[in-house]
């Protein structure tokens, strides 16, 4: 019972991070989906307690992710299907290569000897590293609002916004990339940094392609319905 308690805790907080890194991104103002944002935490832990006490394996995060898909479709009442899609989908893979930097970090500093630790969801270890995942999300966040202004909002007024879109994403990869690269220099193999700079190239691209794509969808206003009364402009 203690380790179903902790593992909701500690599981619902690595979550949020997730929630709060979509919302942050895609430009939705998080206080007007607060029991969104905190209900479909804690159903997504209580998925992922019953995916690894039942050792689904391989298609762990193919659960994940379309569970997410599903509660961001029904909880936060997303009417097109293709943004359902893509919003938690995008969101779900920054949020595990933020992940892999920051393991690749614990890695280094000797809190973990391999990442087989944490495929053990019920130890101290484990949660700690959520709530530190939880507050290094919660900084990109607050970065990413304060360097940026705003997320990908699927808008852009001008060439030169979209330019600046990509440049701005571009200069948040090369750092974290870099960091990445300092992390892993003596722990980890090129080969992993290599997929991970590449992953968060895949990642601005996708971004940039659907925001453009958004700003041609908001000239009709029955294709996208998801709270417009509330959603920043």
């Amino acid at each position: 019972m203690i380790n179903f308690v902790n593992f909701m805790i500690f599981s619902s907080i690595e979550f949020l991070s997730v929630i709060i890194l979509m919302l942050t991104i895609f430009q939705f103002t998080i206080k007007y989906y607060i029991k969104e944002v905190i209900s479909t935490s804690v159903i997504m832990s209580l998925f992922s307690y019953f995916f690894v006490i039942y050792d689904v394996g391989e298609i762990f995060v193919v659960l994940q992710i379309f569970s997410l898909i599903m509660l961001f479709k029904f909880v936060f009442k997303e009417r097109n299907w293709m943004y359902s899609i893509v919003v938690p989908s995008v969101s779900y893979i920054i949020f595990v290569f933020l992940q892999a930097i920051l393991i690749g970090l614990f890695i280094y500093a000797g809190y973990f000897n391999s990442m087989q630790e944490l495929k053990d969801a019920f130890t101290v270890k484990t949660y700690t590293f959520q709530l530190i995942e939880f507050i290094f999300c919660l900084f990109i966040c607050i970065s990413f609002k304060i360097f940026r202004q705003q997320g990908f909002a699927f808008r852009a007024d001008s060439k030169i916004k979209k330019m600046n879109h990509f440049i701005g994403t571009v200069i948040v990869c090369v750092i974290l990339s870099t960091a990445l690269l300092y992390a892993f220099n003596q722990s980890l193999t090129i080969q992993y940094f290599i997929f991970v700079f590449v992953g968060l190239i895949i990642i601005t691209l996708i971004l940039i392609y659907f925001s453009i794509k958004r700003n041609e969808a908001e000239y009709a206003p029955e294709v996208y319905g998801l709270k417009n009364d509330k959603k920043e402009v």
